[in-house]
Parts: C-alpha cells; structure tokens; sequence
C-alpha cells in the first residue's frame, strides 16, 4: 500500500458559518442551530427559516459530505454534513472545503479521529484555532484503499447507529409508559381498564397541589434513592489509562439522550484511590450537579451495566432501592422533575444542586403492586438497551483499535 503526505491545509480552505448572534435563536423553530454544547447531539435552540436561507446562500455552508470539526471545547469531535437544514457555530465548528480529489470525506472523518492534535489552551477552553488546523499533517493511501478503508468502518458505525436508534425507540416506549401511568394516571385498575379514563376514584394531595389515585402515596426522590457526590480530583492523581486506572466521568458525558457520551477529553486516577461507593454499577443513575448552563444541570444516565468507572465533583450517583428502580429513573427524565431543576437553578453563573435539594420534589407513589408490573415492563425493555449498549462498547473498542492499524497499513481490508 502506497502513501502520500500532506498537511490539511493542502486540502482546501477551512471555512465556517457566519455568525449567528443569541438574539436570532430561540428554544423553538424551523432550523436547528448547533452549539459546540450540541454538536454532534441534540440541538436546544433554533433560527428561522428566513434567515437560515439568507445565511447559506450569502455566506460559507457546507456541502454535503464535508466533514464538520469541533475546534473548542471536546476538541476533534467530528460530523459528516449529511444536507439536512441545520445551521453550525461559527469559529467553533469548522470544515475544509475539500474538493477530495486527494483525500475523500469518507477518509477524512476516519482521519480526524485519529489525530492527536495539536492545541492552544486558553484561560477556561480548549481551542483548536486554524493554523493548528492547516499545520497538521497526515499519511493516505490511494483513493480505492481509502474507499475500502472508510467503507467497512462505516459498517461498524452503522451497527452502532442502528443500535442506537433501537435504544431511543425503546427509552421512548418506557417513557411514554411512565406518562400514561403516571402523568395521566391511566395505569390499568384491577379489570384491566385505565385507572383514570374509567372513572376510577381521584383524591386532592395537598403536598402535590393536585389530585392523585385514591390510596397512593408521596415522596420526595431522596426516599427513594441513596446519593454520592462525585470527589474533585487533582492534576498530581491523574494517570495514563491502563489496567490499573479508571475513568474519570464529567458532565459533559452525560446524554442529553441516547448513547453515552465518550470523547477525547478524559482523565484516568489510580483504581486504588476508588472506594466503593465512587464506583458505578448496574441501575446506578448518573446526574449532572453544577454547570454554567441550565441546559446541561440535571442531566442524567441510568448504565445498564456495571462500568468500570468513577464520577468528578460536578456529578453525583444516584442508587434507587429496587423497588424504585426504573420509576426513579424515568421520574428524572420526566418534563416535571426537569421543570423543578429549571426553577431551583434561576440564578445566573454556574447553577449549582445539592443532594438536600432533592427533598423538595415529590411524587406521586403507586401501591406496591402496579409499581412491581411497571418495573417488570420497563426493567425489560432497559435490559434490552444494556445489550445494545454493550454491543456498541464493543463495536466502538473494535473500531478505534483498528483505525490507527488501518491506516498506517498494518492491516489491510480486503
């Protein structure tokens, strides 16, 4: 297998959006506009239709195929523009205006994530400024290898799309569940009828400020769950990974939804300097304590499996007792228990939960029977999504152990 040299700057220019000021975004509208916060994810504000046609017409956009990189923040996460209406941060998230009669997009994207690359860090972030850009070089091979290349890792990364659409689609069922049987309270009565459709009893809660089933009970979420608070952790403890060390988790891994978010950014500490309770098993929940930004505080992830993990300061661990497993988890992810974090953190600056600010929200609690069937039901369809996800752990361990190998020529797709 042949190779070529070349720095990225030889590939094209490196272009970006124009700038999108806050007063044209809201949380709501035509066109999703990605932040660095959200690239890659779940966008959390939008820009008219108007001026997203204004903008691309007028300004740099990408074409489809070219390979968009973040340059702050988690550094080298990268995105294949796919043509959908979507509008990018400028200066933040770039692209090279590849023509790839050298190098394809399809190989590019493998490339970037197999860079190292070269930063300036400032003050609070990580930047990845345009020279460090231009400057970076990188070995192909022809264009059919890098097709063969790029096309049977493309393969794993479908798989791994597919499972995680399957996870959505399965976390969209218990959630839709959960609000049946507990936001409409139209959990089946003892005929097998919806509880509330059927006329059955309602008695006004003066804790909740509503009316709830007749023989249900309240309680705030630390009834139901043990909480740890994640340990700060200093430069001097951090070491490379190995068999001896583990991951250090923060905020910004935590989904907004979907597969957990893994990134270039981590830290590992000895495993010696982990108790037990800084640990993170099966059904433990994962929340997000402090942030700048309201949109991130409260954020959450229930592993499906035990990990071989611990969690920063920022975080803290949430171990509902088993009878309250699932309930507690889809209970956070609810629109009520996300409306309560928006209301406590109305402050400006970084928002900060404590633990005790978990006595202050209730829920409604079923009779221990409907609660058992509920857990039954959505116990299955998460240990459906742990098997998904541990799929996608392997498949992401198989891919980035081949990549380096693949391209350097140690192995070869036939």
């Amino acid at each position: 297998m042949e190779f070529k040299k070349y720095k990225l700057g030889e590939l094209g220019d490196i272009c970006m959006c124009k700038r999108i000021m806050k007063a044209e975004t809201a949380e709501t509208g035509d066109v999703p506009f990605y932040k660095i916060g959200t690239f890659g994810g779940t966008p959390d504000v939008y820009i008219s239709k108007e001026l997203f046609n204004t903008y691309k017409n007028k300004f740099s956009f990408p074409k489809v195929g070219d390979v968009l990189i973040s340059a702050a923040g988690t550094i080298g996460r990268s995105v294949i523009y796919n043509g959908e209406e979507a509008y990018f941060q400028d200066s933040n998230i770039v692209w090279i205006d590849n023509d790839e009669t050298k190098v394809l997009n399809s190989f590019l994207f493998y490339i970037y994530k197999n860079i190292r690359w070269k930063i300036s860090t400032g003050s609070t972030i990580l930047r990845l400024y345009n020279d460090n850009i231009r400057e970076t070089e990188i070995i192909v091979p022809n264009i059919e290898d890098q097709r063969s290349i790029s096309g049977f890792l493309s393969t794993i990364d479908d798989k791994i799309t597919l499972n995680t659409r399957m996870n959505a689609e399965l976390e969209a069922m218990a959630k839709q569940l959960y609000d049946y049987w507990f936001v409409q309270f139209d959990f089946p009565d003892e005929n097998g009828k919806p509880y509330k459709s059927s006329d059955g009893k309602m008695v006004y809660n003066e804790t909740l400020k509503r009316e709830i089933p007749e023989g249900w009970e309240v309680k705030n979420l630390n009834q139901m769950v043990e909480s740890f608070r994640g340990v700060t952790y200093n430069k001097e403890d951090l070491v490379l990974e190995s068999e001896d060390s583990i991951l250090v988790l923060r905020g910004n891994n935590i989904p907004s939804s979907g597969q957990f978010a893994y990134d270039s950014n981590v830290a590992y500490i000895p495993k010696g300097m982990v108790s037990n309770e800084q640990r993170i098993n099966k059904g433990d929940i994962i929340i997000t304590m402090s942030s700048g930004s309201k949109e991130h505080i409260g954020k959450c992830f229930m592993f499906q499996r035990d990990s071989d993990h611990t969690f920063g300061a920022f975080l803290s661990k949430f171990v509902p007792y088993e009878e309250y497993r699932y309930f507690v988890y889809l209970s956070m992810l609810s629109d009520f228990f996300k409306a309560f974090v928006k209301t406590t953190c109305n402050g400006t600056g970084i928002n900060n939960l404590t633990n005790d600010t978990f006595n202050n929200v209730y829920f409604p609690i079923p009779d221990a029977n409907t609660l058992k069937v509920f857990e039954s039901i959505t116990g299955s369809l998460y240990n459906k999504v742990g098997l998904c996800q541990k799929q996608n752990n392997d498949l992401t361990h198989l891919r980035d152990s081949l990549l380096p190998m693949l391209m350097n020529g140690q192995v070869i797709v036939e």
